[in-house]
């Protein structure tokens, strides 16, 4: 899998930043056919999912379809039952000190171009997980799916290139020592989202920090388990 050079990456970023830029995300109808669309394809590839999931983690097919396939429908199912009330202005009380007599909403808005960095353990899941958080929100993205899992990359970037426009989300493949200090050294995203190893995700903490992007990190540790005698 070769990584993409710095030409290519800046192409792709300046699409997903003019689109966003251009407020084609922002409506409701726009995210709600995304959302739709995303689910249809996921279904329709099902088989081709487990199949990668088979290749690259040996995963049986009722774990590929509990732990990556079915929690991505039901994610889908939440954001588009939520949807509506997620994007209205909420009302909230305007302290009398500061503007009397006046009445104060929360508006919730889009970031801007958001990046994904999934991790191998879960390269479906972890994908389309915050992919899905990412549209609902009126974003554009950009996704970076684990190297090592070669078979799922594959049908992680069939199913974006099927069900989204090139401007408003793409994927970005290579080995993620080499692509992503090259992504978070050149471009500023608005929103980075990471999961994988402590040493990784304190350095992606840090270059986003140079940049005053915020993050969120989700970052490996030990399964708490119990250990009793035989």
């Amino acid at each position: 899998m070769n990584t993409e050079n710095i030409s290519e990456l800046k192409v792709k970023y300046e699409g997903l930043r003019n689109y966003f830029d251009s407020g084609a995300t922002r409506a409701y109808d726009f995210r709600l056919k995304a959302l739709t669309l995303l689910r249809k394809s996921i279904i329709k590839h099902s088989d081709e999912i487990t199949s990668a999931l088979k290749n690259d983690l040996n995963k049986p097919e009722f774990e590929s379809y509990l732990s990556d396939v079915g929690v991505v429908i039901k994610e889908i199912d939440q954001n588009i039952k939520n949807l509506v009330s997620w994007m209205k202005p909420k009302r909230v009380p305007t302290p009398f000190s500061i503007f009397p007599g006046y009445n104060s909403q929360i508006h919730y808005e889009p970031k801007g171009v958001v990046m994904i960095f999934a991790p191998w353990n879960y390269p479906v899941n972890l994908v389309f997980i915050p992919l899905v958080g990412a549209i609902s929100a009126g974003n554009t993205v950009m996704v970076k799916p684990a190297h090592e899992t070669e078979f799922s990359c594959n049908i992680i970037d069939k199913i974006i290139k099927e069900v989204f426009d090139p401007g408003h989300v793409i994927t970005v493949l290579g080995e993620g020592s080499t692509l992503g200090p090259l992504l978070l050294d050149n471009f500023r995203f608005d929103h980075i989202f990471f999961t994988g190893s402590q040493k990784v995700g304190s350095f992606v903490m840090s270059k986003a920090a140079e940049k005053l992007v915020p993050v969120t990190l989700e970052l490996g540790g030990k399964n708490p388990a119990v250990v009793d005698k035989e």
